[in-house]
């Protein structure tokens, strides 16, 4: 009987031993920030997460939204087009430093519309164009990161791939903030 009165106690305690124990794991690195020209095209804003917790190296990956249009005149004929991306990239950050660099690759699905009126000989006509595309990505840069939370930058080099060809020379700059 004894020892059932020294059990009870100790039974009733162990939750609270357990849980002073176990600590809650970290969050995962993110990052909000704007990208000019890169795989945004021309502009984009994005989200990007750590596939680790508690590091700021390693895998990442991206999502974001992007577009921009134009409307105007040239030599008489009115034109108008407009573009929407959706990038979409993995990462892999090397450093766990302020400084790292970066390598990955991603994929931009695209919307274009487009339409040109004017007088191309055969009187006033209207040519319009619109539909969905891809390019591919790669991704070779250097990035300024806080440690925990603050200011981002990337200075990347992201050479374009598409059924036309290969277009190395396209570079991309981010600016944005950094939290967990």
């Amino acid at each position: 009987m004894k020892c059932l009165k020294l059990l009870i106690p100790l039974l009733l305690c162990l939750p609270l031993v357990t849980s002073a124990q176990y600590s809650m794991p970290e969050k995962r690195q993110t990052s909000v920030f704007i990208e000019f020209l890169g795989n945004g095209i021309l502009s984009s804003a994005n989200i990007e997460v750590m596939a680790n917790r508690g590091t700021t190296s390693g895998w990442a990956f991206r999502a974001g939204i992007g577009g921009a249009g134009i409307d105007g005149y040239a030599d008489g004929e009115r034109f108008s087009a407009g573009i929407i991306t959706l990038p979409l990239q993995a990462t892999y950050i090397v450093g766990e430093r302020r400084s790292a660099f970066e390598a990955g690759f991603g994929l931009t699905p695209l919307y274009v519309n487009a339409n040109v009126d004017g007088d191309f000989g055969n009187g006033r006509e209207t040519f319009r164009g619109r539909g969905f595309g891809a390019l591919g990505f790669l991704n070779m840069g250097y990035r300024l990161k806080p440690l925990k939370n603050g200011f981002l930058l990337k200075i990347n080099w992201t050479p374009a791939i598409s059924n036309t060809g290969f277009y190395p020379s396209w570079f991309g700059l981010s600016l944005g903030y950094s939290f967990r």
